[in-house]
C-alpha cells in the first residue's frame, strides 16, 4: 500500500501490479483501493440487482486512487487513476495507466439527474484515447452496463462499466468497472470493482 499526499483529497491506493486489496468497509468506498490481476487469472465480474444488501462482504474495489473534490457544482469532476499511474510518462508504450472522470449533473432540487463519465486510456498514446459515456438516472438505478470495447487503434479497453446503488451506501451511486487494458504482452491488466462514488444530491 502506498499513500499519495499530493492533495488532501487523494486517498490511499495501490500502485503495485497484480496486488490484491479487498475493502470491507461499510461506508461508501472513497479509498480507491482495488483488485488488479493478470487478465488470465481474473475472476468473473459480479452481477446483481440495484440496492443490494450486504454487498460489502462480496464486492471489492478497483486498484488505483480516487481524487474526491469538494463538490460545489455539477461541473466538478470526481477522478480515479489506475494503480499503475505514473507521475512522469515514459518514452515508449505503455505510457501510463487509465484515468476515469465522473461529472455529476444535478437538477434544480439538488437531486442527481445524470453522470457523464470519461475514461482515458494512456497505454498507446501520451495524450490518451478517450471514451465518453453518459448515464441517466434511470440507467443508474437499473444498473445498466455500458460495454467498453476498443473503437480506435489507440484504445485498449475491453469490458464494461456501470453504476450500482447499495444499501450500505444509500446516499451515493457507486461506479464499478470490470475491464482489461494495457499491452497484450506480457499481459493485459484487469481491474474489477468499485473505483469511486457520486453523491445522489448536490453537496
Amino acid at each position: 500500500m502506498a499513500t499519495d499526499d499530493k492533495s488532501t483529497n487523494v486517498t490511499t491506493g495501490s500502485s503495485a501490479k497484480n496486488e490484491v486489496v479487498v475493502s470491507a468497509a461499510i461506508a461508501p468506498p472513497t479509498t480507491g483501493m482495488a483488485v488488479t490481476t493478470n487478465a488470465v487469472t481474473a475472476e468473473p465480474p459480479s452481477t446483481g440487482m440495484a440496492v443490494t444488501a450486504n454487498a460489502a462482504s462480496t464486492e471489492s474495489a478497483a486498484t488505483g486512487m480516487a481524487v474526491i473534490p469538494n463538490a460545489e457544482g455539477a461541473s466538478e469532476p470526481i477522478c480515479w487513476q489506475s494503480g499503475d499511474w505514473q507521475e512522469h510518462q515514459g518514452t515508449v508504450p505503455p505510457y501510463n495507466g487509465i484515468e476515469v472522470l465522473a461529472v455529476p449533473v444535478y437538477g434544480n432540487t439538488g437531486s442527481l439527474e445524470s453522470v457523464g463519465v470519461t475514461i482515458v486510456d494512456y497505454t498507446l498514446i501520451k495524450e490518451g484515447a478517450k471514451t465518453l459515456l453518459d448515464f441517466t438516472l434511470s440507467q443508474i438505478t437499473h444498473e445498466k452496463e455500458s460495454p467498453l470495447t476498443p473503437k480506435t487503434d489507440s484504445s485498449t479497453l475491453d469490458g464494461f462499466i456501470k453504476f450500482r446503488l447499495l444499501q450500505n451506501a444509500p446516499d451515493h451511486a457507486l461506479l464499478f468497472l470490470s475491464l482489461t487494458y494495457g499491452l497484450v504482452s506480457p499481459s493485459n491488466k484487469n481491474v474489477q470493482g468499485c473505483i469511486l462514488h457520486v453523491p445522489l444530491t448536490a453537496l
